[in-house]
């Protein structure tokens, strides 16, 4: 799988990464304290979402752009801003909208 684009917001906790192409992308670099480390959280969590389907989500949205087998794909999700009653009671999360793409 190669990432071509990525767009993140958590609006919990107030960290956008505005749309980032990564077109040869193969090193993260940076001074510290620029976001190297929120940026791969990010595609972490992503990566735990698309696998794991008890995953909560609390104010998350992203597009991501990648391909597969020389297939292009891309998928967004917009997740609920939950507040700490509903987090209490809930086991899933909120999915306002979801679109994957080919």
């Amino acid at each position: 799988m190669k990432i071509k684009s990525f767009r993140f917001d958590d609006h919990k906790e107030n960290w956008p990464l505005k749309e980032t192409l990564f077109d040869d992308f193969n090193l993260l670099v940076g001074v510290s304290g620029v976001g190297k480390t929120k940026i791969l959280q990010a595609l972490n969590l992503v990566c735990d979402v698309a696998t794991d389907n008890n995953y909560r989500l609390d104010g998350i949205d992203w597009k991501i752009s990648f391909t597969h087998l020389e297939q292009e794909y891309e998928w967004e999700l917009k997740s609920a801003l939950m507040d700490e009653d509903v987090l209490q009671e809930s086991k899933s999360s909120e999915i306002l909208y979801e679109r994957l793409a080919r």
